[in-house]
């Protein structure tokens, strides 16, 4: 089956395609679905001063995107943002496929390593374990019953306000986001020694997220 690059930018059926693969996708691994204004930001919104490619196969069961960096620090290095099967057509090498476009990608423009983004015990984890990914740093993601009683609320320390907001940082709050976010976007990631580099194989299971930032008044 071949894999094709997406349209630039992508078309709405397109988007709907790759909707409707994260969606089944989630719905098996019980993970939060992406909604459509993300998916379509996503695949439409440049991810400055990143590169993206975007990749589905033509029978629709599957879809990878790749994040290139583009500053001289991390020109070697690469972020497999997405590699999603639909639960059909899954153990029946549509995955590794697409992950062998993705490293075709990888090796025609010099990357030497790449990282990626999967949920313990799921089958992103096995998926990349067998393609030879290790895991280099355990996260943990924190779920809240927001029914029941929650905790006293703790005071915000002097000199912050908590900010909260859906979508686009709000103009007002752009500045502090930018000094908040300003050494981390910047911050060169570790170079791994084992099993992350193109030469291996691996693959990733992400899902929609919020951001939160504490800004000084």
């Amino acid at each position: 089956m071949t894999v094709h690059a997406l349209s630039v930018p992508p078309s709405d059926v397109e988007v709907d395609a790759w909707l409707a693969v994260l969606t089944a996708a989630a719905a098996t691994d019980r993970v939060p679905a992406p909604s459509r204004v993300e998916v379509a930001g996503r695949l439409r919104v440049p991810p400055l001063p990143r590169h993206a490619v975007f990749w589905a196969r033509d029978d629709g069961v599957g879809v990878a995107s790749l994040v290139l960096f583009t500053d001289p620090g991390n020109a070697h290095t690469a972020y497999l943002d997405v590699l999603a099967v639909s639960p059909h057509a899954r153990r029946r090498g549509a995955g590794t496929e697409l992950w062998e476009r993705v490293r075709t990608e990888l090796l025609a423009r010099g990357r030497t390593s790449i990282g990626t983004l999967v949920d313990l015990g799921g089958p992103g984890q096995a998926f990349a374990e067998a393609l030879g990914f290790e895991n280099a740093l355990p996260m943990a993601r924190y779920v809240q019953d927001v029914t029941r009683p929650t905790a006293p609320e703790v005071p915000v320390p002097p000199g912050y306000a908590l900010r909260y907001w859906p979508g686009p940082v709000p103009p007002r709050w752009a500045d502090a986001l930018a000094v908040a976010y300003g050494p981390w976007r910047t911050r060169r990631p570790a170079t791994p020694t084992r099993g992350s580099r193109p030469g291996r194989r691996g693959g990733c299971a992400r899902s929609g997220d919020w951001s939160w930032t504490a800004a000084g008044n």
